[in-house]
């Protein structure tokens, strides 16, 4: 058992405090006892654990070292020094603390929970896994074990079982804080923001004054077609706290509104704290896979033909299979054209009745006849289908993108789908295929370059087009940066100063010329 103080009444007295929230209190009293008696292990034990509950992580620590180094110090003692140490990110001393806590009590439900923690940190996700079990058998309530399991479920793919672990701790409490952040952006990255809305929305009133949490807010108003709502929390998010992310949230809410200028400048601010950031740590991305692609593609066909609708590759797809004979390895997504009459509904239900894509959550209205782009990710593997309809103008087609404040369109001679071999099987595709692909990706198409920007270089584009691909651009080269894409960020900003003269886009380019040589990569 820990010492306890000289008075059983002091004694409690400080748990008192503790447990109605009064915290200098419970410091003032705990520190008056230690003055008298600098030996007293539970007073020091309670100043750490005052501590801890203000945030004070390091005081924290001290006072619990100290609270285990005296004889008598118990299981709770050093279960309590093992979350300060936890929470200062002294993981290696944390484990010590937590695993000698369990030689003293092996059923205490809270060291093992803090043990699952220490290990998802680690990396050892099956014995965090296994250890946030061993908590809940012990105490199904307990909210940390659930949440560490949760994680755990997430980062190994298992969606579901993370949101179940979510919902569990929402039941318990209503109002904790990381299980609505967690739910919300488990659902948000399953493609179900309207889902994702309301645990933000609850966020952000529990933590008023927290730029993360309204930026998470942000995001959701973003992908539920809700622009306006959005720049409006994404401005508060930067006043509280200005980041890359904010204004690149701003920035894509200001674009949708029509606001180009100000959604200009607002993605300038975020490229430049990125730029200015020394140690820029880039978000790993998924690699491209053509041999995934060709069978995403392939349930593409499936579905589609099921429906009796006619389509063809298109774009980047037909640019690699033509040109290489697979699709480019650097390319992010699928792409297919389909005739402007083609019910978009009927799509959407081809493709998705059966589970195999979901529809991905634009801000256009995905079953309008009126849409010029629809996009759908793949089930299993996260794969991006572009879809885009043709429409007949006298000799020529139009397509683009569904972009707000207004579409970015191209102008294409007009084609009937032929046939072209790929990987042993006949696909449609625009016919004559070459003069296609020279109307997109000009006369040197045959010549690889993947830097090369559809909206921005694309010559059959159209003018008045232009200022919505610079201001679209911009908010790519964030993502770009962000990635770590050195090369391709700054053969970006080549192409946005084609049509651009700023100043500040010369500056850009050479500070992203210098990261590449000093990582000698892109």
């Amino acid at each position: 058992m820990t010492t306890q103080p000289s008075s059983t009444q002091q004694a409690k007295q400080l748990d008192q405090l503790l447990a109605a929230g009064r915290l200098n209190d419970a410091m003032r009293l705990a520190q008056a006892l230690i003055i008298q008696d600098a030996c007293n292990g539970y007073a020091w034990h309670r100043l750490g654990l005052a501590c801890l509950m203000q945030g004070q992580d390091s005081a924290a620590v001290a006072a619990l070292a100290n609270a285990t180094r005296l004889p008598g110090a118990g299981a709770e003692a050093f279960d309590h020094y093992g979350v300060a140490l936890i929470r200062s990110g002294q993981h290696q001393l944390a484990r010590s603390a937590i695993e000698y806590c369990l030689t003293l009590s092996p059923a205490r439900a809270s060291a093992w929970s803090n043990l699952a923690e220490i290990e998802l940190v680690s990396g050892n996700l099956k014995e965090a896994e296994v250890c946030a079990k061993r908590s809940l058998a012990l105490d199904a309530h307990d909210v940390s074990a659930l949440i560490t399991l949760g994680n755990v479920r997430w980062a190994t793919g298992r969606g579901n079982e993370a949101a179940t672990s979510f919902r569990q701790v929402l039941a318990l409490q209503p109002d904790h804080c990381t299980a609505l952040a967690n739910l919300g952006a488990l659902l948000q990255a399953a493609w179900q923001p309207a889902a994702a809305l309301p645990y933000f929305a609850r966020l952000t009133q529990l933590q008023p004054h927290s730029a993360t949490a309204h930026l998470q807010l942000a995001g959701a108003l973003l992908a539920n077609a809700q622009p306006a709502a959005a720049a409006t929390i994404a401005h508060h998010s930067v006043q509280l706290q200005a980041s890359a992310s904010g204004h690149h949230v701003l920035g894509t809410a200001l674009k949708q509104l029509g606001e180009l200028m100000a959604a200009n400048l607002q993605f300038r601010a975020a490229v430049e704290i990125l730029l200015a950031t020394p140690e820029l740590r880039p978000i790993p991305t998924r690699p491209f896979s053509p041999i995934q692609g060709h069978a995403v593609l392939k349930r593409a066909r499936q579905c589609l033909e099921s429906a009796g609708l006619r389509f063809g590759l298109f774009a980047g797809t037909l640019l690699g299979i033509v040109r290489g004979g697979d699709l480019l390895t650097h390319d992010k997504d699928l792409d297919l054209a389909l005739p402007w009459d083609t019910p978009r509904q009927q799509v959407s239900t081809a493709l998705c009745a059966g589970g195999d894509f979901l529809p991905y959550p634009l801000f256009q209205p995905g079953d309008s006849q009126t849409v010029w782009h629809q996009c759908f990710v793949h089930a299993g593997s996260g794969q991006m289908l572009d879809l885009f309809y043709l429409k007949p103008k006298g000799d020529k087609f139009l397509a683009g993108f569904d972009h707000l404040p207004e579409p970015i369109l191209c102008q294409l001679p007009r084609f009937d789908f032929g046939q072209i071999n790929w990987r042993g099987e006949s696909w449609p595709a625009p016919a004559p295929t070459e003069t296609y692909l020279q109307a997109v990706y000009g006369s040197q198409w045959r010549i690889p370059d993947p830097d090369f920007d559809t909206l921005l270089s694309n010559p059959s584009r159209l003018p008045q087009s232009l200022p919505v691909a610079i201001c679209h651009a911009h908010g790519r080269l964030y993502q770009y940066i962000l990635q770590g894409f050195w090369a391709k960020a700054a053969a970006l900003v080549g192409q946005i100063r084609r049509h651009q003269d700023a100043y500040y886009l010369g500056q850009w380019q050479a500070q992203l010329i210098t990261r590449l040589k000093q990582e000698g990569r892109e």
